[in-house]
């Protein structure tokens, strides 16, 4: 004779829910996908809301903005594999690199600047 169960279907339901939390791992699968999920958000809003770009965007802005959030989730994607694959201390010394090197980079081209308009102003001509 088989047991009857006294449970209501909603608590078996939720029964059957924790048993495939139990070997829930981390998250990782719902991480990965966030980004697509909020892309896809995305997409569906201005589908919805029949988007138009501002009057005072060029041409050639207005033509692309709707495939501009998929070529930068396409960056960002490529970027993320590359620094996956690598050691941390590789990652973390390459960001510090061109955190530094930016501003760096900055200072040396005002000065170039500012020597360039000093010379400019002692050698030609008023």
């Amino acid at each position: 004779m088989a047991a009857v169960s006294n449970r209501s279907p909603a608590t078996r339901r939720r029964c059957g829910v924790f048993r495939r939390d139990q070997f829930y791992s981390g998250g990782a699968l719902v991480d990965e996908s966030m980004a697509v999920l909020r892309r896809r958000i995305r997409e569906a809003r201005m589908a919805e809301n029949n988007y138009e770009a501002p009057e005072n965007w060029s041409a050639w802005e207005k033509r692309y903005y709707p495939a501009y959030v998929s070529d930068v989730s396409a960056l960002v994607g490529v970027l993320q594999q590359l620094l996956m694959g690598t050691r941390p201390t590789v990652a973390v010394a390459v960001t510090a690199l061109l955190l530094a090197g930016v501003p760096i980079s900055a200072v040396a081209v005002m000065s170039h600047v500012a020597e360039s308009v000093l010379f400019l102003q002692h050698h030609v001509p008023n």
